[in-house]
């Protein structure tokens, strides 16, 4: 019969939880996002640059802005107002509209990061005063 001293074998294997899984910031999830998205880095290596337990915690952010904060999540509209006939146009308006279009989708892309930068700005300042800035819909008003 062979006896086996437990005291002397490591347990390299088992991995123990120690405590909850950690909180991260939503400013931290978004960076680690978009440079995932913008093709810079793997799962891996985000996980490694921003010292992430493995790489997928680094996939949940992604999933997890895409879900709240992806370009394709903003409202559709339902029944979309039919385009009048198309006329013929000048070669020199078409360009100018073009330049338009650019200019009406920078300020676009500016104003929904503006919005992004003011939602993530209540939800610290939220959790640093304790207090519920956000009104609730169909909350009661208190009685004066």
């Amino acid at each position: 019969m062979l006896w086996v001293n437990y005291d002397l074998i490591k347990f390299t294997n088992m991995k123990r939880k120690a405590g909850p899984p950690p909180i991260y910031a939503d400013s931290l999830k978004i960076t680690v996002a978009r440079e995932y998205l913008s093709g810079a880095q793997s799962y891996g290596q985000l996980a490694e640059k921003y010292a992430l337990r493995n790489a997928a915690v680094a996939r949940s952010m992604v999933r997890w802005y895409e879900k709240y904060y992806s370009l394709d999540r903003l409202p559709v509209v339902e029944n979309p107002p039919v385009a009048p006939a198309v006329t013929p146009v000048a070669p020199s308006s078409v360009s100018q509209k073009d330049a338009a279009d650019k200019e009406k989708d920078k300020q676009l892309k500016e104003a929904l990061l503006k919005v992004e930068a003011l939602e993530l700005l209540i939800a610290n300042a939220q959790k640093e005063l304790g207090i519920d800035l956000i009104k609730k819909s169909g909350s009661k008003q208190p009685n004066k």
